[in-house]
């Protein structure tokens, strides 16, 4: 049995090995060979024959009878017959009906006159040249489409994986299939993933190693300010706590949306209620409505996007509005609040890095920029995107896409 099934994927084997050039080349020919084959088979029975129209007489040339034959009787038909053999007789076509004629032995011919003074003369059923040559583009034209398509199906497949990896640097590695050069390919697309991933876990132990040498000494300041008078703390306090919140949301940033976390079917409706309630339970105004099926993501991530979204909605404007929609292809988590809103000229820049709209916004509401920074990174690495609006009625509305994948 492995011998048979080896026997049956050689010739798939060895086609895999054919460059890309010669596949080309293999799936053109044949098309070149049917286009010559046509052209044969229109020189050969739809080659137009032309002659003058004028003081030319089709048929043979007798000499006027000597005497009156019986009408109805050919006399010379007798002889012709035995000294010359079986004749066709002389099509007489009716240019002023068609040009059909028909004669003993013969198919039907057509003649047709052209606007020079000339007659030609082919089949009844003859087909125009003109109409020969867009039937053979027609169909030239399908299959050279076709073969194209079915010879770029594997660049499609690279190119929906760089932009499967820009959006998700875990994503399954490509496979190495196909003729030598797309082999190739894949192999160095899956080498510059894997660099990729060993540069964002380097970076992410870094990045550990370096919060815990910056929470140290923010530790320290704030044990020092715990034994400070009381009408000292407040002030100072206020600062540490802040410095410390800055240095949390950067390293953060910076360590970017690589997790490891695995996806798994998600309650959206417990995650979106929990996430809520958080923040009610601060004294926040919140509100959610709608419901929505399952979805397979990485929660935790789904999560702190919510949040982000939400705490910056109630920071800035006091209230947030979340509307759950389900939709087929995609779940929309839908953020709505009742501030000021942002110029349109700037609604672009708000997800850049330590970018702040305080002109706007509250001025006293704080902020390091980077919460709708990361809450992009965190929806897209999930294949999702992030949109910003303004209400027409005032107030800015934020959606969270993250498709639907089995």
């Amino acid at each position: 049995m492995k011998l048979l099934h080896s026997l049956l994927q050689l010739p798939r084997k060895l086609y895999q090995r054919v460059p890309l050039s010669l596949r080309v080349a293999l799936l053109i020919s044949p098309v070149i060979v049917v286009g010559q084959m046509i052209t044969m088979m229109i020189l050969r029975d739809a080659l137009p024959v032309s002659v003058l129209r004028s003081g030319l007489d089709f048929g043979p040339q007798r000499p006027p009878p000597r005497f009156m034959p019986e009408p109805g009787f050919d006399y010379s038909r007798p002889f012709e017959d035995e000294f010359l053999g079986p004749r066709p007789e002389m099509l007489r076509p009716d240019l002023n009906n068609g040009g059909e004629s028909e004669g003993a032995g013969w198919r039907r011919a057509r003649a047709e006159r052209t606007g020079d003074g000339r007659l030609t003369f082919g089949p009844q059923r003859w087909i125009p040249p003109w109409q020969y040559i867009i039937a053979i583009f027609f169909v030239t034209a399908l299959i050279v489409w076709a073969a194209a398509w079915w010879l770029m199906r594997p660049l499609a497949r690279l190119s929906s994986a760089a932009e499967q990896l820009g959006r998700n640097v875990e994503s399954e590695p490509l496979a190495e299939s196909g003729s030598p050069e797309i082999r190739r390919a894949a192999a160095a697309f899956n080498r510059m993933q894997d660099r990729l991933l060993r540069f964002l876990h380097g970076r992410a132990d870094a990045l550990l190693a370096m919060s815990h040498d910056l929470k140290t000494p923010i530790t320290r300041l704030q044990l020092r300010v715990a034994l400070l008078p009381d009408d000292l703390q407040g002030p100072i306090a206020e600062d540490v706590g802040t410095l410390q919140k800055r240095v949390e949301e950067a390293l953060t940033f910076m360590r970017g949306t690589h997790s490891g976390e695995p996806s798994q079917d998600v309650d959206v409706n417990a995650l979106a209620a929990l996430v809520v309630e958080r923040l009610q339970d601060t004294g926040a105004d919140v509100s959610i409505e709608g419901r929505a099926r399952a979805l397979r993501c990485r929660p935790g991530q789904l999560e702190r996007a919510l949040a982000n979204v939400l705490e910056n909605a109630v920071r800035y404007a006091g209230s947030a509005e979340l509307t759950v929609i389900d939709g087929t292809d995609a779940l929309t988590l839908r953020v709505r609040d009742h501030g000021p809103g942002i110029p349109d000229a700037l609604l672009k820049r708000v997800t850049e890095p330590f970018f702040r709209v305080e002109s706007s916004r509250n001025r006293d509401s704080g902020g390091t920029g980077l919460g709708l920074a990361i809450t992009k990174d965190l929806v897209e690495s999930m294949g999702g995107e992030l949109h910003l609006r303004n209400h027409p009625n005032g107030g800015l509305e934020v959606d969270l896409v993250v498709p639907r994948i089995s």
